[in-house]
């Protein structure tokens, strides 16, 4: 479980409650301070934020309060290519993403807000480019502890959401709205291992929860129960 001592509210590190307003620095800054000082949560409050990439570190619980909507930038140049040391067909080129992490412990999302990526301003420009010209929302690889609570996450470029070799991985209760781009999945668990998913409700325009190995790791010991799964192409993969 995350460790909740200390609150880092945003808007104190200078974020601001405007969408023609980048809050990214004041938000990594509060997730940067939040980490190296042993944890707790960064917190989201009520309004409308913007951002680019947000790379999130161990230890931190990202909290949208009840209000809050993160809004990802639509300018290209405000999101940062990441590259893992982590050999997949995924890693081999850099990628782009609202909120990334690699090699991170014990981390949360969680809250009653949303983050939207406002995936509809990035055109697809060939059959193989998410990820490239058109940023995931929430990538997380070779994680560990990592839950993903209560929130809501709409329009994504590509991708909603992919788990690449994360172990004690738990999805609940989250809702999931993807239909505005291509390649829309709702929820991608690649290579991971001892995984909850439970209570979603999710409409995505193309597959809707998909179990996929683009490593040589393996998908091992996966629950999805309760959910409620819309899909204009495969439910389940």
């Amino acid at each position: 479980m995350t460790v909740q001592a200390t609150d880092y509210n945003i808007v104190s590190y200078g974020a601001k409650s405007d969408t023609t307003v980048l809050s990214t620095t004041a938000i990594q800054k509060a997730i940067d301070d939040c980490s190296k000082s042993g944890g707790g949560r960064v917190v989201i409050p009520a309004g409308m934020f913007k951002a680019g990439t947000i790379v999130l570190k161990s230890d931190v619980c990202l909290y949208l309060e009840q209000g809050a909507t993160l809004y990802g930038s639509t300018d290209l140049k405000d999101y940062i290519p990441m590259k893992s040391d982590y050999v997949s067909l995924r890693t081999n080129v850099a990628t782009i993403q609202l909120i990334y992490a690699d090699k991170v412990r014990n981390v949360t999302i969680d809250g009653q807000g949303t983050i939207d990526g406002r995936g509809r301003a990035f055109k697809k420009l060939s059959w193989n480019d998410e990820g490239i010209t058109r940023p995931h929302l929430l990538r997380i690889i070779r994680g560990e502890d990592i839950t993903v609570r209560n929130i809501t996450l709409r329009n994504s470029g590509c991708w909603m959401q992919h788990y690449l070799a994360c172990d004690r991985l738990k999805i609940d209760g989250i809702k999931v709205f993807n239909r505005n781009n291509y390649n829309n999945d709702a929820i991608d668990l690649d290579g991971c291992h001892e995984v909850t998913v439970k209570g979603m409700v999710s409409d995505s325009d193309d597959d809707g929860i998909t179990l996929k190995s683009t490593s040589p790791r393996l998908c091992e010991n996966v629950s999805i129960s309760d959910c409620e799964v819309s899909s204009h192409c495969n439910a389940i993969k």
